[in-house]
């Protein structure tokens, strides 16, 4: 009788570390990314960031002079953000590493619907941008 319980409270520690190891996964999911707001045709400007320096960067994009802060781009990961834009302006992107330096890419002309992928590579030297410490 006592190996009947024993194989039971086995059987039924078994299952439930079945069921709780498929219930989360073990990965924390992201919120959807905003949307514009207004109607449903509305289009802006998607730019994915990827870090491959050790420290987080924080993300400013700068459209025709107006300043708007994206967030934070955690080390050795990509974020992908949405902008508003009513028309094409200028942009340029700016990020500050911590503990590091302060870069500056120079200014494109971007539209409404256009995606973009910028690369923090982990040799500044390597990319295209003004950087200081």
């Amino acid at each position: 009788m006592y190996a009947f319980s024993v194989k039971r409270a086995l059987a039924i520690a078994a299952v439930a570390m079945i069921v709780s190891g498929c219930a989360g996964g073990g990965r924390t999911l992201r919120a959807p990314a905003p949307s514009f707001g207004g109607s449903s045709d509305a289009r802006g400007l998607t730019i994915t960031i990827e870090n491959q320096q050790l420290n987080e960067a924080r993300v400013t994009l700068w459209i025709d002079g107006s300043r708007r802060r994206l967030g934070t781009v955690q080390g050795h990961s990509q974020e992908t953000y949405q902008v508003e834009m009513s028309g094409a302006s200028n942009v340029k992107v700016e990020f500050d590493l911590t503990l590091g330096a302060h870069c500056e890419t120079r200014q494109v002309p971007l539209s409404p619907g256009d995606v973009i992928r910028m690369v923090i590579p982990p040799n500044l030297n390597m990319m295209q941008a003004i950087c200081r410490r």
